[in-house]
């Protein structure tokens, strides 16, 4: 079975078991900064189901459409488009929540794009985060069950992502993860 095939087959799962009324599964979904999170370890008394896609953006949710009905989705998403939302901030940010609304979610918690080391893209490629991350979360302050995340500022050494939180300048380690687990945390206990 393929990768992609893979996926289906989960999605098909999750369609058939999230839709009870109990505690909700989390779902988390997004790129290779949401596939590398060991959620299992990190929430080992909820059901969790990691569905990260490395080197995925906005068309991998697109095409998640409908298949979260029910769960709540953790999203963890947009450093793969940044030249996307680098270039046209409104109009990406407008077709990235279209699509995190058409997971069909019960609730969505909405991670930021998280700053990078400067090498990274250049060096002011955190400013230009940091104003897409404030345009979605004007955005989300209208969608009832969405829930955005800001770790933006936690994850910041100076203007940079703190090399404590990063082994590359872009993924986190261990230490950066918990800094995500305890605002999930936050909100949803």
């Amino acid at each position: 079975m393929t990768g992609k095939y893979i996926i289906y087959f989960v999605m098909a799962c999750l369609m058939m078991s999230c839709d009870s009324d109990e505690d909700a599964r989390l779902v988390f979904v997004g790129d290779s900064i949401a596939a590398g999170w060991d959620v299992t370890g990190s929430f080992p008394t909820r059901q969790v189901i990691n569905l990260g896609n490395p080197g995925s953006g906005v068309e991998y949710l697109e095409n998640l459409q409908g298949t979260l009905r029910g769960c709540d989705a953790v999203v963890i998403s947009g450093t793969n488009d940044s030249r996307l939302f680098l270039n046209d901030a409104q109009g990406y940010a407008e077709r990235y929540l279209n699509a995190i609304i058409g997971l069909e979610a019960k609730r969505v918690y909405l991670y930021c794009v998280f700053p990078r080391a400067t090498p990274y893209n250049g060096a002011d490629v955190n400013s230009k985060i940091k104003d897409f991350n404030a345009l979605v979360k004007r955005l989300v302050d209208g969608i009832e069950n969405v829930t955005y995340i800001d770790v933006y500022d936690d994850l910041l050494m100076g203007e940079n992502l703190s090399p404590n939180y990063t082994y590359d300048g872009l993924h986190l380690t261990w230490l950066g993860y918990q800094v995500l687990r305890g605002a999930l945390l936050n909100i949803i206990d």
